[in-house]
C-alpha cells in the first residue's frame, strides 16, 4: 500500500483497509480494494486503475489465485479494458501483462477458463488490431509487445487443452475450431507492424503459433534481409 500521504492513492487506500480491517487479512478469496480502484473515476482514475492491475499482474501465483480473480469478474473487466476507447497504451500493456499472468500461473483452470469459457483466442484476434505503439514510450515493452505474447501463450494453452480433449472422449469435439481460431490470430500476429523490437518477436511468436519453437528466427531473419 502506498504509505506517502501526498500520494493520490493514499486516501482511498486508507479508506479501504480501515473500513475492512475486521476481515481485510482473513478473507483469502477477496481481491483487496481492486473493483473499487479499478472502476473508480474523478482526477486519479488512472493511478488507482494502475495499482488494480499491478495487483493482478503481482498477486497471480497459482490456480488458486485466477479463480479469486475469476469470482470477482475480474478477467471480463480487464479484457473489456484492452478494448475500450478511453484506455492508453500503457493501460493496455498492464491489461495484457495482467492476462499473460493468468495464463502462465494460473495452471489448466486458468486455460480452461480463458481459452475454453472466455474465447480468448477470438477475443484476441479482434483486438489485436487495435493495439498500436511497439513500447517507445516510458514504461518499458508496449502493449504491441505484450500482445504478441499473450497470443503465443494462449495458442499453447489452446493445444494443451486440445490435447487434453482428444485423450478423453466425453470432450470430443469441445475443441472442433480451435485451429481456425488458431489460423485467424496467426493472420492477426502477421499484420503486426513495429519497430526492430516488435518484428523480432513477432517473428518468434510465428514460429510457436504454427507449432515451432522460434529457433530458425535467425535463419528467417537473415532471408529476410535478403530479399
Amino acid at each position: 500500500m502506498d504509505k506517502q500521504p501526498h500520494s493520490p492513492l493514499y486516501g482511498p487506500l486508507n479508506a479501504y483497509f480501515l473500513s475492512n480491517s475486521l476481515n481485510i487479512f482473513t478473507d483469502l478469496n477477496a481481491l483487496p480494494a481492486f473493483a473499487s480502484l479499478f472502476c473508480s473515476g474523478g482526477p486519479t482514475a488512472r493511478q488507482s486503475r494502475a495499482w488494480a492491475l499491478k495487483l493482478l499482474v503481482d498477486g497471480c501465483a497459482t490456480a488458486h489465485d485466477y479463480q479469486v480473480c475469476s469470482r470477482r469478474f475480474a478477467p471480463g473487466l480487464v479484457m473489456d479494458c484492452v478494448d475500450s476507447a478511453w484506455a492508453t497504451q500503457e493501460e493496455k500493456r498492464a491489461c495484457l501483462a495482467a492476462v499473460e499472468a493468468w495464463l502462465l500461473n494460473g495452471g489448466t483452470t486458468a486455460a480452461r477458463g480463458l481459452v475454453a469459457n472466455a474465447g480468448l483466442l477470438s477475443w484476441l484476434a479482434v483486438v489485436g488490431p487495435r493495439i498500436e505503439g511497439d513500447g517507445k514510450g516510458g514504461g518499458g515493452r508496449g502493449a504491441t509487445l505484450k500482445f504478441l505474447d499473450v497470443a503465443a501463450e494462449a495458442v499453447e494453452k489452446a493445444r494443451m487443452l486440445e490435447a487434453e480433449a482428444e485423450a478423453n472422449n466425453h470432450e470430443e469435439g469441445k475443441f472442433a475450431l480451435i485451429d481456425v481460431e488458431i489460423q485467424r490470430l496467426i493472420d492477426v500476429v502477421m499484420a503486426v507492424d513495429g519497430g526492430e523490437k516488435v518484428k523480432s518477436l513477432k517473428r518468434k511468436v510465428i514460429k510457436r503459433l504454427e507449432g515451432g519453437d522460434g529457433a530458425e528466427e535467425d535463419q528467417d531473419a537473415k532471408k529476410m534481409k535478403q530479399a
